[in-house]
Formats: structure tokens, sequence, C-alpha cells
């Protein structure tokens, strides 16, 4: 490291140490002004910026800085033009800094910053938070804005989200010292903006600190007024409403939003409206119109090219993809979910790449290929921990699911009931959706009452889809079946059906209709059965392969 800042902040140093630092800098004599040049580079500094920075000569500069080790105010590594340094204490860099007038500091950071930035292009570029902190304090709060940003940028880039998180606070906080003006706003909103994203990565679009940030880009793009500042306004506000499970104010915000970046024109606006209809008409059961706007979503994103907005594709092709499950078009559903996670991979972003395989996973817990769901969640799990991505939780109940459909229900259970704490909402599943499974996992265990109960608690919980609940019903009739419940199962199940036909969700039309018509068989009402099933079946066109298709097929002969 050349140039570390170590002061951290003004520290209070009682009068009498303060004193007794002061006076052993003031017995180096012209060795003094050396030490408050280091101080002003930081807790650590190289001699090549060091000398590139101070006015003494070469052999005076050493002499000095060899005079402040003797006294034991700094240590050394290496030889000069080699060499780097570093205060003994921080209270002595803090002494040697408050021995400065605030015009000296000023002075002194702008050298320092324009050396840096003109001699040192290396630190420059791969340490910009070293030449924000400069420019700040050279009272240059727009090039520390700058500087802020490149570091905030660059951190993204590494997948260091909460280093990002921190640098574009600083680059907000710099920004307050710059005069006010529809620039400065402009700049503000552009910041914000990308700081919900990187918070939305960090701890979820449902925490309090993404709202706030939400709410402040709300209230900064209605005083601009400025109409492709209001576009990405929307976009905060919609990401937020959706993420938190609001889903009907979400569905009402994209249509806003839609509306909004039409009259604004820009392909950046449009392919977010897009990605808003998809997504909140996934949320709210209305696969046939999601299905709808992908071809708006992939004209406009072929227009514009990388997507301004982090995990994009991961939203999209995630909603997608259960979309085109529930319609039906279960090779569409798998080539998409392989499209993600391959371009999540190419992309070198750990968390679209944990997105992308979560995706993937649920794809397979919902075509009933537990060994491929333990996979892929295992390798997304890996990722989500490594980065301390809120999606774990959800993960591990899909891996919980798996677990108990391979045998070892007793661990499954387990794993299931500790997904809950800190949940934080993110992908597949929802929380409606974990309670649901883990019901089932009981079931598996033979807890049977707790699986009930957990059933009938989710089957009469508001939802904002109809078809999550309809998979609950499915469900709570299949425990009801094995149980000898026929009547209830019965209800159930063709509740379900109600719900799914309409919205031509015919996968999940299929799950209902399989075990009612199997039960009717076992009943002896062949007749009513196949006049149930088949025509179902017959709506399919693609995915035999998959187990509920092959068992709806040998049934139909067998009604046969």
């Amino acid at each position: 490291m050349l140039s570390h800042d170590g002061r951290g902040g003004a520290r209070d140093i009682p009068a009498t140490l303060l004193h007794s630092l002061e006076a052993r800098l003031a017995r180096t004599g012209r060795a003094k002004d050396v030490a408050q040049l280091g101080a002003v580079l930081g807790r650590e500094f190289s001699y090549a910026l060091i000398a590139a920075v101070s006015p003494q000569p070469a052999d005076q500069l050493q002499a000095d800085l060899a005079k402040l080790t003797d006294a034991e105010l700094i240590y050394v590594r290496g030889v000069p033009s080699e060499a780097s340094y570093q205060f003994k204490h921080a209270l002595i860099l803090d002494a040697a800094y408050e021995g400065l007038a605030r015009v000296q500091r000023r002075e002194l950071h702008t050298t320092v910053a324009r050396v840096v930035a003109e001699q040192f292009p290396a630190l420059a570029k791969g340490q910009p938070e070293i030449l924000a902190r400069h420019w700040a304090e050279a009272g240059q709060p727009g090039r520390a804005v700058d500087a802020w940003a490149e570091a905030a940028n660059l951190a993204a880039s590494r997948h260091a989200y909460r280093e990002a998180v921190q640098s574009f606070r600083h680059a907000l906080a710099s920004l307050e010292a710059v005069e006010p003006s529809p620039t400065r706003d402009a700049r503000e909103l552009e910041l914000l903006v990308l700081l919900s994203e990187v918070v939305s990565v960090v701890h979820g679009p449902a925490n309090e600190e993404y709202s706030a940030v939400s709410e402040q880009i709300t209230n900064l793009a209605e005083r601009s007024g400025a109409l492709q500042q209001l576009v990405f306004q929307m976009l905060s506000r919609y990401v937020s409403a959706l993420m938190s499970g609001q889903h009907l104010k979400a569905r009402a915000l994209a249509d806003q939003f839609l509306d909004l970046a039409r009259r604004e024109g820009g392909d950046a606006g449009l392919r977010m409206a897009y990605m808003a209809q998809i997504t909140s008409r996934h949320a709210v059961g209305d696969m046939v119109g999601a299905e709808a706007h992908m071809g708006s979503w992939t004209e406009a994103v072929a227009r514009s090219g990388p997507s301004p907005f982090l995990g994009e594709d991961v939203m999209v092709h995630g909603s997608s993809v259960e979309t085109a499950y529930l319609l039906g078009q279960i090779d569409l559903a798998r080539r998409r979910a392989a499209q993600i996670v391959a371009t999540a991979e190419a992309s070198g972003s750990p968390f679209e790449a944990a997105a992308a395989l979560q995706t993937a996973a649920w794809l397979a817990v919902l075509l009933d290929e537990p060994d491929r769901a333990a996979a892929i969640a295992t390798a997304a799990l890996a990722i989500a921990r490594d980065n301390s991505f809120h999606t774990a939780n959800q993960i591990t109940c899909i891996l919980a699911w798996t677990t108990a459909r391979l045998g070892d229900t007793r661990r499954a259970v387990i794993l299931a009931e500790s997904c809950f704490e800190g949940w934080s909402g993110g992908g597949f599943p929802r929380l409606p959706e974990a309670r649901r499974l883990l019901a089932q996992i009981r079931a598996l265990d033979g807890d049977v009452n707790g699986a009930m109960a957990g059933l009938d608690e989710v089957c009469v919980m508001a939802a904002d889809n109809p078809t999550v609940r309809a998979a609950h019903l499915i469900a709570r009739g299949a425990l009801r079946l094995s149980l000898g419940q026929d009547d209830a199962a019965a209800a159930d199940l063709r509740a379900a059906i109600d719900v799914a036909r309409p919205l031509q969700t015919v996968s999940l039309e299929l799950r209902a209709t399989l075990p009612l018509a199997q039960s009717l068989a076992v009943q002896g009402q062949k007749a009513e059965a196949r006049a149930l099933l088949e025509p179902v079946y017959r709506a399919f066109t693609e995915g035999f392969d998959t187990a509920d298709l092959k068992t709806a097929k040998a049934l139909l002969d067998q009604l046969s």
C-alpha cells in the first residue's frame, strides 16, 4: 500500500498526552515538517510518494525520515526509493496533523491529490478512495464526489458490495458541500440509484436501509421534475414494493412506470418498465400477461446493450422460468433456466450466479427432480454463504426439501426450520411457499398433525398471487388423500383447479387434477377420472419426460 488514511476521524487526546507528543515532535527539529507531511499522507506512506510531494532535496528528506525513525515516531521497512513508513501509533499521527493550520492542511491535501492523480496513475486508478479523501480534505468536494463514486463502482465490480455502500455514502456526504443546483441534484439522484442497487444486494430490498434510500430517491426526483430522473425513481419505488411483498402496489406502480417510460422514450427506461410488467404480473399470478411482455423486454435489451440495473436478467428470467413452467412450456422453462445460469457465470458476478442457480434449483423442485435440485442448490448456497447474500435462507429451504425427498427427513426438518431465522426475501421460494415446504417435509417425517396445521395456516393466508394459494391447496389435498379424507381432499383439489384453469396455468391444473383423478379411479369412477385428466394432459405440447406428465400418461393408459 502506497498510502493509507489512518486518521479514522478526530480522536480526543488528553491535553497532557498531546503536549507530550508535540514536544517529542518538536525535538526532531526540521524533521517535524516531514512528520506533518506524512500525517497528511496517512498512517502508512511510501518513500516514492512523500518524495514526490515534499519540496526537500532527497538527501535532506532521507535524513529527516531517519531522524523520525530514530526517535521511534515512525517505523521503516526497506531502503529509500523502495521504503515504506508507518506511524508507530495513531496518536502520533494525530498530534502531527493537529499541529498544521487549516490552510496548511488544505494546501498539502491539494498537492497530494494532484501528485497522486498526475504521477501515480496506478494508485489513483486502483485505490481511488485515497484520492477521494485528499480532495475532500482539500476543500474540493466535486472532485471528491467523483473519486468516491469511482471507488464505489470499483468495489462493486469486485463484488465487494459493503465497501461499495460505504464509498457511495462518502460520495453523497461530499456532495453536500457542493453548491445547490440542478446539476448537483442530478448527480445526487444518480448516486442514490447506484447506492440502492448495492444496498439491495447486501441487505435485501425489503430492508429498512433500502427503503430509506428509495424514499430519498423519490423525494429528490419529485423536486427536480426531470422525466428521466422520475423513471429511475419509479424503478426504485417499484423494486421496493415488489421485494417487500406489496405485490398489488407493485402491480399498480408497474403500469405507471410503463406509461412514464414510454413518454420518456429511452430504451434504458423501457427495459426497466417491461421488467416491472413481467415481474409484477408474475407476482400476482398473471402468467399470460407476464409472458406477453417478454418479447418487448428482449427487444429493448437488444437495442440498449448491457443492463444499467444490477440483477435485471436474474429478476426477469427468474420470473419467466416459473411463468413458462406454469403455462405448461416446460422445455422453454428449462432453456431459460440454463440461459440465466450461463449468462450469470459468464458475468463473473457471484450475486447473479447464486440467484441464477437458485432459480434453476427451484425449477427442479417444481419438476420434482430432487437429485438435480440438490446439486444445483448446493452450488448456489456455497456462493451465497461465501458472499453473505441474504438469499441463503431460501436456498437452504430448497435443500431441506431435497433432503426430505431423498430420505433424510429428520435432518430436513431441522434445515427447514432453521431457514426462517433472519428471512429477508429474494427469489424462490417465497415465504408462504417456504412454510408450505416445511409442512410437506414434516408430513414426510411422519408429523402429520404438524404438517396439517402448517398447511391449514398457509391456506387461509391472504395471497396476492392466486397460483401460490392453489399450490397450498394441492399440498393439503394430497395430504388429506393420504389420510383417507377423500371428500375434504377433493374439495381442496377442485378449488385449486378452479384457480388454475382461468389463469391458463396448466402445470398447476395438472398437479391438482392428477391426484384427484387417481382418487376417482381407485373409487371406480374411471370415466369421470379420464374426463377430468385427459383435456389437461392434451393441453401440453412439451415436457413429456417430467414426473407429472409421465404419471398422467400412465394413468390415462390404465383408464383406457
